[in-house]
C-alpha cells in the first residue's frame, strides 16, 4: 500500500509539471516605450496613437496566448483597442505573438500620466497558466499650451539680430526628461515668424530676417 502511495503521488506530481509553467516561458514587451520609462510620446485628448506589444515563448511552448483584458488598462480599457479581435494566438518556442495596440484618451480626459499594465492570457495543454509579468505603459495627455514663453535679444549688428528664446511644458516635459532627443523642457521645436508693422511695406517672409 505504502508503495502505491508513492506511485501515485509522484504521477500527480508529473502532471502537474507539465501542465504548469515558469515566470520566464512567456514575457510580454512593448518594444516603443522599453527605453522611456514606459512613457508615450504626449497627446491631446481624443487622439489616438499606436504601440505594439509582442508576447515571446522563450520555453516549453507551444502556448495559446492573448492580451488578458480583465487584467490589463486599469479601469482605462475602454480607451483602448486590440488587433485581430484579440484573438489567441498559439506559439511555440521561440516564436512571438504580435497585438498592435490604438488607444485613444476621450475628448474631456484632464492633463494627467496614466499607467496602463497589460497582462498576458495564456493557456497550455487546455488549462490556464499564470504567474507572467505585466508589461506597461504610460499615456501622457498633455491639452495644455507652453508657458513661461520667453523672448530677448541677445545682440545685433548691421547685418543680423541674435535672438534668446525659451518656453516650458509641464506635461511633455515628463516625457523629454526620459527622451532627450526629441526636445527640451517639453518643447519638439521653435517657429519664429517675423511680420512687418508697417501697412503697405513688404516684410520679410516668416523666419528670415531683413538683409542690410
Amino acid at each position: 500500500m505504502i508503495a502505491m502511495n508513492k506511485k501515485l503521488n509522484g504521477a500527480v506530481l508529473f502532471l502537474c509539471m507539465a501542465l504548469g509553467a515558469t515566470a520566464q516561458d512567456l514575457t510580454i514587451t512593448i518594444p516603443k516605450t522599453d527605453s522611456t520609462a514606459y512613457r508615450c510620446y504626449p497627446v491631446k485628448a481624443n487622439t489616438v496613437f499606436g504601440l505594439r506589444s509582442q508576447i515571446a515563448c522563450n520555453a516549453n511552448g507551444p502556448f495559446s496566448v492573448n492580451i488578458d483584458r480583465d487584467m490589463s488598462f486599469g479601469s482605462l480599457g475602454s480607451w483602448v483597442s486590440i488587433s485581430y479581435n484579440n484573438n489567441p494566438i498559439t506559439i511555440s518556442t521561440g516564436q512571438t505573438a504580435i497585438f498592435d495596440l490604438a488607444v485613444r484618451p476621450p475628448a474631456g480626459t484632464t492633463d494627467y500620466e496614466y499607467d496602463m499594465p497589460v497582462n498576458i492570457k495564456a493557456y497550455k495543454n487546455g488549462s490556464s497558466v499564470s504567474g507572467f509579468a505585466p508589461a506597461q505603459f504610460v499615456v501622457i495627455v498633455d491639452n495644455t499650451p507652453p508657458t513661461d514663453i520667453a523672448l530677448s535679444k541677445r545682440s545685433a549688428s548691421s547685418q543680423s539680430v541674435t535672438l534668446n528664446f525659451d518656453a516650458f511644458d509641464v506635461m511633455s516635459k515628463k516625457y523629454t526628461d526620459v527622451n532627450p532627443d526629441v526636445g527640451r523642457k517639453g518643447i519638439k521645436q521653435f517657429t519664429l515668424a517675423l511680420k512687418d508693422q508697417e501697412p503697405g511695406i513688404a516684410g520679410p517672409a516668416a523666419g528670415q530676417l531683413p538683409q542690410g
